[in-house]
């Protein structure tokens, strides 16, 4: 990340340590102005560096929908984000309609969220993140769904409260998920569109309750019907846990995939192998490509 910024200076510097980790020289200057390659003669826990200056274009939100996994994959990550504030705020706004002391419907419900960060954690460490993100959401939904048809008062509370507490847990995870499925290139910008998408769940949340006017729980079975859905489509994410994340935009398009460590572009170091192509793990949509190896040979 901090060579594709071209913060060469940064990235010595923690080029350096990793080399001072691994028993390994470098050599004093690792970039140089131009694009090419520092190599010291070759020795034992002796460094080759090779700088490939492949690409200067900056990548920006807009090739996030030009190829098809990553298109996809931004759709459901939005509709999932306007999904979590849609639902969140939609019950935060709206438990004075829960027929009971407004006062303490809202207190039972916002407490919800407390015991919702450390499931949330557990969950996401153990299972992944996908399953507990669909899970949460779809449990969130039955529990909506069905206070529309729940008259008593309390059961009514206990049901909106649970949904409030799977609603937490999967706005928790959504948070990890979609930092982890976006390229590196590109992951600001689709952190930053699709958590637009889930302010503008924020801003249509109070004028669900106009739908009382049509039915009187309707509201919360939109909300409901809508978390099912988003926990549906969810299914469709690959699994980010444990697994080499993408860092350009033809490794998050071949992410999951058969071929998908062929394109992966690493910077690292190879202690078995004692030689390497040049060419090996470039990706011409990187702006730079580094790859350090030992050289093991006298």
């Amino acid at each position: 990340m901090l060579i594709q910024k071209e913060k060469y200076k940064k990235a010595e510097s923690v080029i350096k340590k990793m080399a001072k980790a691994n028993v390994a020289h470098i050599p004093e200057k690792l970039f140089s102005d131009v694009s090419g390659s520092v190599q010291e003669p070759s020795s034992d826990n002796t460094v080759t560096v090779k700088i490939v200056k492949v690409k200067d274009r900056q990548n920006t939100m807009l090739d996030l929908f030009k190829t098809p996994k990553l298109r996809s994959r931004t759709l459901n990550l939005c509709f999932n984000w306007f999904t979590n504030s849609f639902v969140y705020y939609g019950i935060t706004f709206n438990t004075d309609t829960l027929h009971a002391n407004p006062y303490i419907s809202s207190a039972i419900v916002a407490a919800a969220d407390i015991p919702a960060a450390l499931p949330s954690w557990w969950a996401v460490q153990k299972y992944g993140r996908r399953w507990p993100l669909c899970l949460s959401m779809a449990l969130c939904g039955l529990f909506l769904s069905g206070s529309a048809f729940v008259n008593n008062p309390t059961a009514l509370i206990v049901l909106v409260a649970a949904a409030k507490f799977f609603n937490s847990v999967s706005f928790s995870t959504i948070y990890i998920f979609t930092a982890e499925l976006f390229p590196t290139t590109v992951r600001n910008s689709g952190i930053g569109i699709t958590s637009t998408l889930g302010r503008f769940g924020t801003i249509m949340s109070p004028y669900a309750m106009l739908l009382v006017n049509i039915w009187h729980p309707l509201p919360f079975f939109v909300m409901g019907l809508t978390s099912c859905v988003a926990g549906a489509l969810g299914l469709l994410l690959p699994e980010t846990l444990n697994r080499d994340l993408p860092d350009t935009l033809a490794e998050g398009e071949t992410f999951e995939t058969r071929n998908a460590r062929e394109q992966q572009v690493h910077v690292r170091v190879d202690n078995d192998s004692p030689q390497n192509d040049d060419n090996d793990h470039l990706d011409n949509s990187s702006p730079h490509a580094v790859l350090i190896s030992n050289d093991d040979t006298q």
